[in-house]
C-alpha cells in the first residue's frame, strides 16, 4: 500500500487542544486542528533576523491565508486570539502592510513538538507550494528525495547549541534593558537580542522536512537560484546528512561573489555581436522586461566609454593602467582575495565571516553608502582597486541590487545549466545536489565534480578558480556556533 504524503508542523510542546476544547466547550474537527497546526507553523517561519522588539509580531498576508486555509482562517485566527493562544497587533495598511500575530506570554519560549498533518488538501498545497517545474532540473530532483538525517544527533546538536544559545540570551536582555534604562531612550533597533526559541524551530523544522521526506525543490524568481532541504539548513547540520547510508561531500568556489564579478569587466560579456565561443555573456542570462532597459543603459555607457581616452571599463582601453585590476581578477582566482584585504584593510581581528560580511558590503551596498561612517572598507577598497569599484558602481547606478541579481543569475547559469548538465550528461548516474555555489556528491567523487566544476568556470568566465572540498562528517561538528544562524 502507498504511504500517505504528510507535512509537518511545529507547534509549542505546552500547547494542548483537548484541554483547550475542554475550558471553552468546543468541539473541534480533525481538519480544523491540522489547520490550527499549520497556521500556528506560520508564526515561526520568518523571525530569525534582527527585529525593532524583544518580542515581535510575525507579519500574516491575509490573501495568502485565504488560499492556504479558505474563508475559515478569519474563524481559526479569532479562535487561537479568544483562547490565549496567540494575540495580534491589530495593525494593517492596505497593499503595504499586514496584521502582525504573536504567541502570548503562555507559549512564546515553550520548546517545539512535531505534529504530522495528513489532510490531503493541505498536504497538495504545501507540496505545490514548495516545487517548481521540473522540466529542466529532473536530475537533481530525482536524488534528493534519498537524502537521509541522523535525527536522534542533530536534535540532540541544536538543543545543546540552543541551551548555550538561551544562556546568552538572557544576559543580552538583561543588559539590553539597563542601557534602555541608563539611556532613557528608545529602543536601539540595531542591539535587540533575538530570542533563540526563533533559531530553534528554524532548526528543528529543516531536521523533520528530510526524515519526513517533505521536499522543497523551487527556483526563486530573483536570482534564479534553486532552493532545496539541502540550501535551507544550517551549515553544521548538514553534517549529519547522507545519501542512502553513503557520506557525502561538498566542492564549492573559493569567494565565488567576488569571482563572478570579474566576468563584468571583461568587453565581451557586453558585447551585442553573436559569438560561438562558450564565453558566458549577458544573453545567457534572464532578465525581467522591466530589467532589460538598465541592461541596455549599461551596455550603451560601454560602448560609450570606450571610444574615449578614459572609459571606466579599463579592460577595454589600454592606456588605462589595469595593474589593479589585474590584482583584483589574480586574486579572485587563486581565491585570496578575502585574504588580501583582511591584511590591507586592517581586518585582522575580525572572523572569516566577519570579512566576508565587509566585502558583501563594499560589493553590494548602495552606491551612495559610501559616504556613511561604516563604509570606511567601502571606501578603503575604492583606493585598492579604483577601475573594479567604478565598474560595479556603474551597474548598481539605476538600480542599487542589479549588481547581487546578476551575480546570483551568473552562478545559476554557470552551476545548474552547465555543470550540472554536463554531470547528468556524463555521469547519469551519480547523485549531486546543489548548494548554489557548490555541488555535493557522495565521497569518492569529489575530484571529478572539482574537475568539471573548475572546467566550466573557466569555458564560463576565462579563469580557472581555486575550489576547496569539504567532507560532511558528525564526528567534526562543535558546540561552538560560529554561523550566527546563517545559511547558504
Amino acid at each position: 500500500m502507498r504511504q500517505k504524503k504528510t507535512i509537518i508542523a511545529l507547534v509549542p510542546s505546552n500547547l494542548d487542544l483537548s484541554r483547550i476544547e475542554h475550558k471553552h466547550q468546543l468541539i473541534l474537527s480533525k481538519v480544523m486542528k491540522d489547520k490550527i497546526y499549520v497556521l500556528l507553523d506560520s508564526i515561526t517561519h520568518s523571525r530569525l533576523k534582527k527585529t525593532t522588539s524583544i518580542n515581535p509580531y510575525t507579519l500574516l498576508s491575509a490573501k495568502k491565508l485565504k488560499e492556504l486555509y479558505g474563508d475559515c482562517y478569519k474563524e481559526i485566527l479569532n479562535l487561537l486570539i479568544q483562547v490565549d493562544v496567540i494575540e495580534c497587533d491589530n495593525s494593517y495598511i492596505i497593499g503595504r502592510k499586514s496584521k502582525g500575530y504573536r504567541y502570548t506570554k503562555e507559549y512564546k519560549d515553550a520548546i517545539p513538538v512535531i505534529k504530522k498533518i495528513t489532510n490531503s488538501t493541505l498536504v497538495k498545497k504545501f507540496i505545490k507550494n514548495n516545487t517548481t517545474s521540473l522540466n529542466n532540473y529532473e536530475h537533481l530532483h530525482q536524488f534528493i528525495y534519498d537524502i537521509e538525517i541522523d535525527v536522534e544527533a542533530a536534535e540532540s546538536y541544536i538543543y545543546n547549541l540552543y541551551q548555550t544559545k538561551l544562556n546568552d540570551y538572557k544576559i543580552q536582555v538583561d543588559l539590553f534593558f539597563e542601557r534602555q534604562m541608563q539611556d532613557n531612550s528608545k529602543f536601539d533597533q540595531n542591539n535587540v537580542p533575538v530570542n533563540p526559541i526563533c533559531w530553534f524551530y528554524h532548526q528543528l523544522r529543516a531536521i523533520y522536512l528530510i526524515h519526513n521526506k517533505q521536499i522543497r525543490f523551487k527556483v526563486d524568481e530573483t536570482g534564479y537560484r534553486l532552493h532545496t532541504n539541502l540550501t535551507n539548513i544550517k551549515k553544521e547540520l548538514r553534517n549529519f546528512i547522507t545519501y542512502k547510508g553513503n557520506k557525502l561531500v561538498a566542492v564549492d568556489y573559493s569567494n565565488s561573489q567576488p569571482l563572478l564579478t570579474t566576468i563584468l569587466l571583461k568587453q565581451e560579456y557586453w558585447s551585442k555581436k553573436d559569438s560561438n565561443n562558450v564565453l558566458l555573456t549577458y544573453r545567457n542570462v534572464k532578465y525581467k522586461d522591466k530589467e532589460v532597459n538598465f541592461i541596455y543603459d549599461i551596455i550603451n555607457n560601454i560602448e560609450s566609454y570606450s571610444s574615449n581616452t578614459y572609459t571606466m571599463f579599463p579592460t577595454f582601453n589600454q592606456s588605462i593602467d589595469t595593474q589593479s585590476t589585474r590584482k583584483y581578477i589574480s586574486l579572485c582566482e587563486k581565491g585570496d582575495l578575502y585574504e588580501y584585504l583582511e591584511r590591507n584593510l586592517n581586518f585582522s581581528k575580525r572572523s572569516r565571516k566577519e570579512v566576508k560580511i565587509s566585502v558583501f558590503q563594499i560589493l553590494f551596498t548602495d552606491n551612495r553608502y559610501i559616504g556613511q561612517k561604516d563604509a570606511k572598507p567601502k571606501r578603503e577598497f575604492k583606493i585598492l582597486f579604483p577601475e573594479v569599484y567604478k565598474v560595479l558602481a556603474m551597474i548598481k547606478k539605476n538600480k542599487s541590487n542589479l549588481l547581487p541579481i546578476l551575480l546570483q543569475r551568473i552562478e545559476s547559469e554557470i552551476i545548474l545549466n552547465r555543470v550540472a548538465k554536463r554531470i547528468e550528461r556524463e555521469r547519469p548516474e551519480l547523485p549531486i545536489f546543489t548548494i548554489h555555489d557548490s555541488v555535493v556528491t557522495t565521497v569518492g567523487n569529489e575530484l571529478y565534480i572539482q574537475c568539471v566544476m573548475k572546467d566550466e568556470m573557466d569555458k564560463a568566465i576565462n579563469l580557472r578558480p581555486n575550489t576547496e572540498i569539504e567532507y560532511w562528517n558528525s564526528n567534526e561538528v562543535s558546540l561552538h556556533d560560529n554561523s550566527n544562524n546563517a545559511v547558504a
